[in-house]
Parts: C-alpha cells; structure tokens; sequence
C-alpha cells in the first residue's frame, strides 16, 4: 500500500513540476496590424475621396441630378465582405451642418436614384454622392444608424 502511496505521489510531484508556473514558453509578441493609408469606417475602407465643383454623372431620375450645388464630395467605398451600406448609413459634416448622402452607385457606374442598399461580396466597391458648400476643407463622415457609436473620421480634399 505505501509502494502505491509513494508512486502516486511522484507522479503528482513530476506532473507538477512539468506544468509548474512560470515555465511555460513565452508567448510571440502580436504584431500590430498593418497602418493603411485609407480611412476605415464601420462598413469598410475609403479608397478615394473626390471633392470638384462639377456634378457627378447621374441619371435624371438620381436626387444627385435633382439637387443644385456648389460642390460634391464622391467618396469610393471598398466595403468588407458581407457589409452594406445604404445612403442613409453617412453624413459628412463640416462646422456642426450634416450634408446626407443623396445616392449610392456601384463601382464606377453613373448614380441612377434606385440603388438604396448595396451588398457587398469580395472585392465590390461602392461610390456615395454628397451635396456639399465647398471642395476645400476637411469634412467629417459620420455614422449616422448607431449615435455616438465610434468617433467620425476625417476626410478631406488631397
């Protein structure tokens, strides 16, 4: 009985000793995900950010054909797979005044007026049209679903 005592005990002793604290290897070090050049929002990524006095190309029927303005801001979304984004997601905001987004077109097609939600699958694009009072300056997109949830991103005229 004390032989079967005293073997256990080793044993309990060696199993200790191997998963002691302390030991164990260190962990590697995270490696902090790559700094992009582009401005990430809650639907995806900004790749490019137009600011011009001209209007957008759109179909007569589009709000953006509609609705007169000094200038626009077309800012082009790389969504994440399995995101949308609709035109009433977005604000850009300047000095306290929100201009919504007027309409939504897909990869470099021309803004048409029924496009209202847009799916997103690997690799798809997206534009959003924005009536704004001036291309220069910096304006702010802003998250407009969920208030208060995140912090707006700069985007301004390069």
């Amino acid at each position: 009985m004390s032989r079967c005592f005293y073997l256990l005990l080793i044993a309990a002793s060696v199993f200790w000793c191997w998963n002691a604290p302390g030991d164990e290897a260190p962990a590697p070090a995270a490696k902090p995900a790559p700094r992009s050049e582009h401005t990430r929002i809650r639907t995806g990524v900004i790749v490019k950010a137009e600011f011009t006095s001209s209007r957008p190309d759109a179909d007569p029927k589009s709000p953006v054909a509609k609705k007169s303005s000094p200038a626009w801001a077309v800012l082009t979304i790389a969504l994440d797979p399995g995101r949308a984004a609709s035109i009433f997601d977005y604000v850009l905001q300047k000095d306290g005044t929100e201009y919504p987004c007027l309409d939504l077109a897909d990869g470099e097609d021309r803004f048409e007026g029924k496009l209202r939600n847009y799916s997103s699958v690997e690799g798809k694009k997206c534009r959003m049209a924005f009536a704004i009072p001036s291309a220069n300056g910096e304006y702010e997109i802003v998250f407009k679903l969920i208030p208060e949830k995140g912090s707006p991103a700069k985007v301004k005229n390069k």
